[in-house]
């Protein structure tokens, strides 16, 4: 089981940082001191909100304690430390993020509606990988991101029972696999004269994930590491194409944009 590849702005965390301090600083100046410390614990209510380009590239994350959008989205801010507003947000906000990259990538087509319901249940995932992400950990996005795929795929199994509609849907995705296996002979070579560093995943629970998959991570990874971008894909793992077409398909709008 395996997916196009999926990634986060290199300014996201940046961003996310410098709003979350931004805003404990306007917190901690609203608050007289006397009162910050019988308040250890506060959570605050706020509100998130990404703003895209044309070309479905953020431009811009921030926070705000009242909704600016029809796209904003609600966050819990952790108001006792800098270091822990910053790392709730950031969990929250890439939580955001792979719901939206799920949503988009739905819109292309079934990725997933080739593999059998054996297929789909048989492939383990930590409560980890999808309950914590960081905007750092290029593995466990891919991870994050498939299991989303995978569920999606479920439910949508779950509201129609009609073979008819998973043959068309498996038809549908085709330009998908085929993209797919484009990257996998380029990770291929590529993983013929890498190095044993780059290949290792460094993954705590690596072991989870099949092996012919593990070259292909690492393939992701390297370019994500040196060149912030995918050699084939932009950073929602839709081909970078003149028109943003695949075979004749019109690339769908981003969702929450």
């Amino acid at each position: 089981m395996l997916a196009l590849p999926i990634a986060l702005p290199v300014t996201l965390a940046g961003q996310i940082s410098l709003e979350s301090a931004k805003m404990k600083r306007e917190v901690d100046a609203a608050l007289p001191a006397k009162f910050r410390s019988s308040m250890v614990g506060m959570k605050l209510n706020l509100w998130g909100t990404f703003e895209f380009g044309k070309d479905g590239y953020l431009c811009k994350f921030s926070l705000s304690p009242e909704r600016v959008s029809s796209r904003s989205f609600s966050v819990n801010f952790d108001n006792e430390t800098f270091s822990q507003a910053a790392s709730s947000i950031e969990d929250q906000v890439v939580f955001k993020w792979l719901d939206i990259a799920t949503e988009r990538r739905m819109g292309w087509g079934r990725e997933l509606a080739h593999l059998s319901d054996d297929d789909l249940e048989d492939r383990e995932f930590s409560v980890l990988v999808s309950d914590y992400v960081t905007t750092r950990g290029h593995v466990e996005l891919q991870e994050a991101f498939l299991f989303r795929l995978r569920k999606a795929e479920l439910e949508l199994r779950q509201i129609s029972s009609s073979n008819h509609d998973k043959i068309q849907a498996i038809q549908e995705a085709k330009p998908l696999r085929e993209l797919l296996d484009n990257e996998r002979v380029r990770a291929e070579k590529w993983a013929d004269p890498a190095s044993e560093g780059e290949l290792n995943l460094t993954h705590y629970d690596a072991g989870k994930i099949p092996e012919a998959v593990h070259p292909i991570y690492a393939y992701r990874r390297y370019h994500m590491d040196r060149h912030e971008g995918f050699p084939l894909f932009n950073l929602w793992g839709e081909p970078v194409s003149r028109g943003g077409k695949v075979n004749g398909a019109s690339k769908p709008a981003t969702p929450g944009a």
